[in-house]
Formats: C-alpha cells, structure tokens, sequence
C-alpha cells in the first residue's frame, strides 16, 4: 500500500511554505532546493539565515525534544 501522488503533494506544500522566496532567491525542484545570490557571499549568508538553524541543541520532533 503506497500514495501515488506523494511527491506531488511534498512539492506543493514546500512550494506554499517558500512561496514569498521562489524565484527571488530559491528554486525548489522536489527535494533539491538551489539559494542563489548575483556572486555577494554575504548576501548569500543571509539567504540561508531565513530559512534555516544551525548549531541547535534542541528541537521538537514528533512531539518529542530531541536533545
């Protein structure tokens, strides 16, 4: 027993969450997710920022903290 359509569903939802950055900055391609900047690495720095943390001890998965 499987889904048929999963990653249809995946790129659609990914596609919703990253709708304000499509485009300006990221293409998202079913799993793959290309940030491109115009060549300034700071830009590119703070593109990453948005949307990610790194270096966390802590976080919620599942309704579980993982530590």
């Amino acid at each position: 027993m499987g889904f048929t359509n999963v990653l249809v569903i995946f790129q659609s939802i990914i596609n919703h969450i990253l709708r304000k950055y499509l485009d300006v900055f990221i293409i998202i391609y079913l799993n793959n997710m290309l940030v491109y900047t115009n060549g300034i690495l700071k830009e590119y720095i703070k593109y990453i920022k948005i949307k990610y943390i790194f270096y966390k001890t802590k976080v919620k998965f599942l309704r579980y903290l993982v530590s």
